[in-house]
């Protein structure tokens, strides 16, 4: 909102979302990372878990909106961790995202990798359950193929 020409109130949705776009247009390293992880930050979760089937109005566009930038960001953000082998970052933001926001395929795959890659077969086992249970079954089989996937190139 723009009161005045000096005065901006700028809602955590707005500033998650412009971080997330400075961090979209950076090649991956530490600079991207801390905008991608400040962006993570500002997400609280969908705004009407209960009613959201009743909202009809430019509130549920904007929720809608709202959650599809965390997800982009968390996959943006678990990616480019992954590429680095940031496996203990992974570790930490891949299952605080599925908290917040279950079913996002990327974290469930990251997760996975890391958990793969740290030798903790508790935590890959745990995140295959869960993502069965959370993923509908198009999804956790495209889960399944890139891990086969990633397992031959390993």
């Amino acid at each position: 909102m723009d009161f005045s020409g000096e005065v901006n109130v700028t809602t955590d949705a707005d500033e998650m979302e412009e971080l997330y776009n400075r961090a979209k247009n950076l090649p991956d390293g530490d600079d991207k990372i801390i905008l991608l992880k400040r962006a993570f930050e500002l997400y609280r979760g969908r705004l009407f878990i209960q009613g959201e089937d009743d909202i009809r109005n430019w509130l549920y566009t904007y929720t809608t909106h709202y959650n599809q930038v965390y997800v982009e960001l968390t996959s943006a953000l678990l990616t480019t961790l992954g590429h680095i082998k940031d496996y203990r970052y992974i570790m930490d933001y891949g299952p605080r995202a599925l908290e917040i926001e279950p079913g996002i395929l990327t974290a469930y795959y990251w997760i996975i990798i890391a958990a793969d890659e740290t030798g903790n077969s508790t935590a890959r086992e745990k995140f295959l359950q869960k993502a069965a249970e959370d993923l509908i079954d198009e999804e956790n089989e495209k889960l399944m193929k890139l891990l086969a996937l990633q397992n031959h190139m390993s």
